[in-house]
This record gives structure tokens, C-alpha cells and sequence, in this order.
């Protein structure tokens, strides 16, 4: 399961008010630490990019880097 863009802007909002737990949904979570939220806001950030390319018809890219040796 995803993160929705509504779940993505609560984990901000946590994060802007210095606390760990929060109701998602029917779930009572709580992180151990602000590493553990950033990770989750990162993550909840990649879905809702990803939701949104789905719904405008685009396709995800990457981009790689060049790399030479002298």
C-alpha cells in the first residue's frame, strides 16, 4: 500500500510540529525517531510523485550518470 497525498501532508505536518505518532487511517503509528519519519515522508513523497505520473499519463524516468576515468 502506498502513501496517499493526504497521508504525504499529515507526515509533514507532524514533522513541522516536532512529534512521532500519528493516526493513518485505522493505524495508530508511532516512529522511534526523526530518521525514521524522514524516511517515511521520503517514501510517502516517491508514491504520491508516482501516483501522480500514473494519472497524468506519463511515464517515470531515471536519469544515470556519466562517469570516465582518466
Amino acid at each position: 500500500m502506498g502513501y496517499t497525498r493526504d497521508q504525504y501532508q499529515a507526515l509533514l505536518n507532524l514533522r513541522a510540529r516536532g512529534l512521532r505518532r500519528i493516526q493513518l487511517g485505522d493505524r495508530l503509528v508511532e516512529y522511534q525517531s526523526g530518521a525514521d519519519l524522514d524516511a517515511a515522508i521520503k517514501q510517502a513523497r516517491r508514491d504520491v510523485a508516482a501516483l501522480d505520473m500514473a494519472t497524468s499519463g506519463q511515464t517515470p524516468y531515471r536519469r544515470y550518470g556519466t562517469f570516465y576515468r582518466d
